[in-house]
């Protein structure tokens, strides 16, 4: 058995979708930044759970988590046909980048079987990272040290981005998951696992992480490793 990995004060936001009760994703984090899931359903067996998205107007939002410009987001998904235009993955932004949105986003690139990444400081924004999402599940990590962003999917390195022009990032303290912001599309997809890290975490911690998802029994998680909220 694989352990989880111990959870530290910069963990703001743990989502194993173990917990979930009506409409409410609990956060595992000692923060207790729980989420809100609108329409998805259960999706999973065998230690892996999730939530499956529509593709039409199901989403996630998660709430009280302020992201800028050091961090460490991570979202373990599987795409499901068939693709949106437009369609949007994740999302912390205030208004559509073309509209100098603040934030982060990872949408359908163009008409392809692709996503990629944008950010933006609400004046510049940057592009890169583009990732084919049809050969399964994907587990995507977005990592800022203040200067460069990184992009890695499956423990590739896909892109570097120096970002050190940007200014503040921070939007709001809401993220989205398969929403269809700023006019673009719901993205149809099941969504297993996602984490937020007020800092960048380094190569070892995100090859803890992704044995744990991939291999591990991830389901099961001591207490002695996860401060599990309360209320």
């Amino acid at each position: 058995m694989i352990l989880p990995p111990r959870l530290d004060d910069s963990c703001h936001l743990w989502y194993d979708f173990t917990s979930i009760k009506n409409n409410t994703v609990y956060d595992q984090s000692r923060y207790g930044n729980h989420g809100t899931v609108y329409g998805a359903t259960p999706v999973g067996r065998f230690g892996l759970h999730g939530t499956h998205y529509d593709g039409v107007d199901d989403y996630m939002r998660a709430n009280n988590v302020v992201t800028d410009k050091i961090f460490t987001i991570i979202i373990f998904f599987e795409k499901v046909l068939p693709f949106s235009s437009g369609e949007t993955l994740f999302d912390t932004r205030d208004d559509w980048f073309g509209s100098g949105g603040k934030g982060i986003a990872i949408s359908r690139y163009s008409d392809t079987e692709q996503y990629w990444v944008g950010i933006g400081d609400g004046t510049n924004k940057s592009w890169g990272g583009n990732f084919t999402v049809i050969d399964g599940k994907k587990f995507v990590v977005l990592r800022s040290d203040g200067n460069n962003l990184d992009v890695i999917v499956n423990q590739q390195l896909i892109n570097s981005r120096d970002i050190s022009s940007l200014g503040s990032i921070y939007a709001n303290d809401k993220m989205y998951f398969a929403s269809n912001f700023g006019g673009d599309s719901n993205a149809k997809v099941n969504i297993y696992f996602s984490a937020f890290y007020n800092r960048a975490l380094s190569d070892a911690e995100i090859r803890e992480l992704y044995y744990y998802l991939t291999k591990g029994i991830r389901s099961i998680i001591p207490s002695r490793f996860v401060a599990r909220a309360t209320g």
